[in-house]
């Protein structure tokens, strides 16, 4: 479409590209919107996991890698 309005400009053209630059532009921002929410969702979720494991501060038996941190 682009070609052929740089052959013969037309309002028509013109409208049509422009109305088309606005959808995309439209959909653009609902994707990085749609990503954004996302990518916190995660954030969340792992700060959420992260809080609900248990340290095994008894003694009992170990079933794999402990980390204590000072925070």
């Amino acid at each position: 479409m682009h070609k052929a309005y740089k052959k013969d400009p037309t309002a028509r053209q013109l409208s049509f590209i422009m109305h088309t630059n606005v959808r995309l532009a439209a959909a653009s921002s609902i994707a990085n919107h749609t990503i954004k929410g996302l990518v916190w969702a995660l954030k969340v979720e792992k700060r959420k996991w992260n809080r609900r494991k248990q340290l095994n501060l008894v003694g009992e038996e170990d079933h794999g890698l402990q980390h204590f941190s000072s925070s």
